[in-house]
């Protein structure tokens, strides 16, 4: 049994490399806004901080000696979910909203990335990290 300030610990490491890997999202998406569309520069960043994501989280956060082998493959599969439902919901804004400032697109982004980033921690937490 988790102790809870084990809990704590394990949250603020995930929190702390959640934070680092959407930093690297952002940055990748902001630079990509003024040649592409915003989809496409999503998508980019999501691809750049899930790899820093899942290479920080395995060795700081998730650490298991147990059966780590389906350890990357729950985790792509979550990541590729995420990405996936990241960049359709930023599509699916563009249709809906008449925004043309890269201003909007970036709150927009924020918005969509607190969304999937919650539900991402518990599907990693129970799944792709969990091993009994």
């Amino acid at each position: 049994m988790m102790t809870q300030p084990h809990r704590h610990s394990l949250l603020l490491r995930y929190g702390s490399i959640g934070g680092m890997a959407t930093a690297l999202h952002y940055l990748v998406f902001i630079a990509l806004l003024n040649v592409t569309t915003p989809v496409f520069a999503t998508l980019a960043g999501g691809i750049t901080g899930a790899i820093f994501s899942y290479i920080a989280n395995k060795h700081f956060t998730f650490v298991n000696d147990v059966r780590k082998s389906l350890s990357p493959k729950r985790f792509f599969l979550v990541t590729l979910m995420y990405n996936a439902a990241n960049t359709g919901l930023m599509y699916v804004a563009i249709q809906l909203l008449p925004v043309y400032e890269s201003l909007y697109w970036v709150l927009i982004q924020f918005t969509i990335t607190v969304t999937l980033s919650v539900i991402s921690y518990f599907i990693h937490k129970y799944w792709s990290y969990h091993y009994v």
